[in-house]
């Protein structure tokens, strides 16, 4: 989940966004998530079954019927974005 959340944290620093008040608070806040000083959850929907969490603590069950009625599937996407070294 770390991974996730320090990619988040890169998208948002991006040059290209402005530096607002609300960028800099969410940039707090997930600084603080990192360090373990604030507590975060991690939804996903994922129609075809792709993704996972594998950690001790994630926690699984099954979607409710209005959960699934709102599922969409479609094609498959793969990020193949470049690794920084």
């Amino acid at each position: 989940m770390e991974r996730i959340i320090k990619k988040i944290k890169n998208v948002i620093q991006d040059k290209k966004t402005k530096n607002t008040k609300k960028k800099k608070d969410v940039l707090k806040k997930i600084e603080k998530i990192i360090e373990g000083k604030e507590k975060a959850t991690l939804i996903i929907d994922d129609p075809l079954g792709n993704s996972a969490i594998i950690g001790k603590k994630a926690k699984k069950r099954k979607l409710t019927d209005n959960e699934l009625k709102k599922l969409k599937t479609g094609m498959m996407v793969f990020d193949m974005g470049v690794r920084k070294k």
